[in-house]
């Protein structure tokens, strides 16, 4: 067995008697000029990413050091985590085999009199008392990923999600979800409890759909349908360009302050009206010339008399009437009467 320096410093090695230092603290350098040359606090090298100047401490000696990821960072394949380094920072680098040319790494960073922690205040709560964990950053943050990303509470099941698709997810507790995609942004309510029992389906919705383009607000048996012009064509929707209102009770609408109290009567209405006036007393619209004041006269004092007299004077101007017989109304798409009826007594304006 030969003895040389090695086996010498082996056997006398001990706790005090080691003159190497394999964890030391420090202090990131400041941003200064040598030789005219700005020398950064941090460079940037394409094998190693960051590199940081840092001054060990109590020794002195300077390190130039990498910067360790820790086991639940993200250290991979174009992947990475990182905060900014300021000069003043305080941190405990790793000094491998002990010597300081082989490479230091900064393991740790500490609070001190420059990066002090937010006792004061995070998120409004008091991080001093010790009951949450917490990551609060001063510099901008970044965070990519390059697929599906979420986050979740288990305790209700709400959560965020961004799917690889591009679609981003919001859900609630009671799985009410709010939904931004390529195709649609909307609205869905999640389940809830009518008495003792949950509801088999959604009931409020708002829905932009990007593809077939049409908007649909519904509350419960109330619902809007908008459709733009370049539409596609769905059965059971309203046609390109077309709207649908499906409404329980009254339509009132307001306009100038004025408040919802007339009956609104359309011209559709008005003559059918008239040709239900006109053939209760057995007479037929036909065109004719203007019927003058004297002949209005006339049908009113009939119309007050009753009887024969309405017969007669409504005969005699049959051929001044310039309304043409009504058509008949064409039937709802689909079958179902999705418009209000213009006219009835649940339609009212201001």
């Amino acid at each position: 067995m030969s003895f040389d320096q090695a086996t010498a410093g082996d056997a006398f090695a001990a706790p005090g008697m080691d003159t190497r230092q394999w964890i030391s603290m420090g202090t990131v350098d400041a941003e200064k000029f040598v030789d005219g040359e700005k020398v950064d606090p941090v460079v940037f090298d394409d094998d190693f990413g960051p590199l940081v100047n840092v001054t060990l401490q109590p020794s002195g000696l300077p390190a130039r050091c990498r910067v360790a990821i820790g086991a639940t960072g993200a250290c991979g394949n174009g992947e990475s985590e990182y905060s900014p380094f300021v000069g003043g920072d305080e941190v405990v680098v790793a000094v491998p085999e002990g010597f300081e040319s082989t490479g230091c790494v900064i393991i740790g960073r500490l609070n001190n009199g420059l990066d002090k922690f937010p006792a004061e205040s995070v998120a409004g709560q008091d991080p001093t008392r010790n009951r949450f964990a917490f990551r609060r950053r001063r510099t901008p943050f970044v965070e990519e990923f390059a697929t599906t990303w979420m986050t979740r509470v288990a305790s209700h099941g709400g959560f965020f999600l961004i799917s690889e698709s591009g679609t981003v997810t919001i859900r609630d507790g009671s799985k009410g979800a709010l939904q931004m995609g390529p195709d649609i942004f909307g609205y869905v309510e999640g389940g809830r409890e009518v008495g003792s029992e949950a509801t088999p389906s959604p009931t409020a919705l708002f829905q932009l759909d990007l593809t077939n383009r049409r908007v649909i607000l519904q509350m419960d048996d109330a619902q809007l349908m908008l459709s733009s012009s370049s539409a596609s064509a769905s059965s059971g929707d309203p046609p390109p360009g077309d709207a649908a209102l499906n409404i329980p009770g009254g339509l009132s609408l307001a306009f100038g302050n004025n408040q919802p109290a007339e009956h609104v009567a359309t011209i559709e209405a008005v003559v059918a009206l008239l040709e239900t006036i006109f053939t209760a007393i057995s007479v037929s619209p036909v065109p004719g010339p203007a019927i003058g004041s004297t002949a209005l006269t006339a049908l009113n004092a009939a119309l007050a008399a009753g009887g024969a007299a309405i017969t007669t004077t409504a005969a005699s101007l049959a051929t001044g009437l310039p309304i043409a017989a009504a058509s008949p109304k064409p039937p709802p798409v689909g079958g179902v009467q999705l418009l209000p009826r213009l006219g009835a007594v649940s339609f009212r304006t201001g």
